[in-house]
């Protein structure tokens, strides 16, 4: 049960990894439709939230309560949409619970029992897999990156202490 369990985890793990993607070009910034609510990341790491606005290939425009503001590309760290945790919750459990239920299945076939020992053990890994989704959602970031900046040649090589 074990093992099945840590598979079952490392599937939902390798998943979310996967969907993680390049995130460092400026065009993806027109994917974003018009009013979607962002988070800038600005240098010196303010942060800015409002409405996506407009974007150009040399500035970013996001409306806020006290106005738009126009961000020059070089100004602009990171830019996330904002989304909905619920959603990320729910679609992990249906997908931790299939992972569950398509593991208990093949446990119970594999064993060659459809008895009620079987049954409980299908269930059970439906629910175990149904709530190790639920986790895996609520620790996913409810926003998506859709833009990331990557390092300056300089800022890499400060990190790195030369």
């Amino acid at each position: 049960m074990l093992k099945g369990l840590m598979a079952m985890m490392t599937m939902m793990m390798t998943a979310v990894v996967a969907m993680a993607a390049d995130s460092s070009d400026w065009s993806l910034l027109k994917r974003i439709a018009p009013s979607q609510e962002v988070v800038v990341v600005k240098t010196g790491m303010k942060r800015i939230t409002g409405q996506f606005a407009h974007v150009s290939e040399t500035c970013l425009e996001v409306s806020t309560s006290t106005g738009t503001i126009k961000l020059q590309r070089d100004e602009v760290m990171r830019v996330t949409t904002l989304g909905s945790r619920g959603r990320k919750m729910t679609r992990g459990a249906i997908i931790g619970a299939a992972v569950g239920l398509a593991a208990g299945l093949g446990m119970t076939l594999a064993t060659g029992g459809a008895d009620g020992l079987g049954l409980f053990v299908t269930g059970g890994n439906t629910a175990l897999g149904a709530a190790i989704g639920l986790g895996v959602g609520a620790a996913i970031p409810a926003g998506t990156t859709v833009y990331r900046r990557a390092p300056l040649a300089n800022e890499a090589a400060m990190k790195s202490g030369i």
